[in-house]
């Protein structure tokens, strides 16, 4: 039986999001922890490709890890998301994550996917659309 919400929200929503320019990805095969990081949602490859664009260089997978590390100490930080407001903007040691000067839009990622699990202690959720521009954002704690 199919699903209202599929047909009258979801579906339009990837449909319109499609033509702004995101990228859809199917989470079908995505392991938690091996593909993303458990806590943050933060896809490895994309993040990796990401800031490897923007900064205009050659960071290792476990060179995103440790930047994904840093993130996670700043969301753990009790100050309704400021300090990883300031990261966004300002980057983490040197490190820019999203490129504000980017008009074409090429340099950051523009990633959608749909229920894609989010986990905080005994807490997890499913929402039915998730989208990230420039990087992979844990929107249960910051957004854009």
């Amino acid at each position: 039986m199919a699903r209202p919400e599929d047909s009258r929200v979801k579906i339009p929503a990837l449909v319109h999001f499609t033509r702004l320019g995101y990228t859809y990805m199917s989470i079908k095969e995505k392991e938690r922890n091996t593909d993303y990081d458990g806590d943050t949602n933060i896809f490895y490859s994309q993040f990796l490709s990401a800031i490897n664009r923007i900064n205009h260089a050659e960071f290792t997978l476990d060179d995103a890890k440790k930047i994904i590390d840093e993130i996670k100490i700043k969301l753990d930080n009790d100050d309704l998301g400021k300090s990883f407001f300031n990261i966004l903007q300002s980057g983490i040691n040197d490190i820019r994550l999203i490129d504000f000067d980017d008009e074409s839009g090429i340099q950051n990622d523009y990633t959608v996917v749909t229920e894609l699990p989010y986990e905080n202690g005994d807490d997890n959720f499913r929402p039915g659309i998730n989208k990230w521009n420039a990087i992979i954002i844990y929107r249960g704690k910051a957004s854009e």
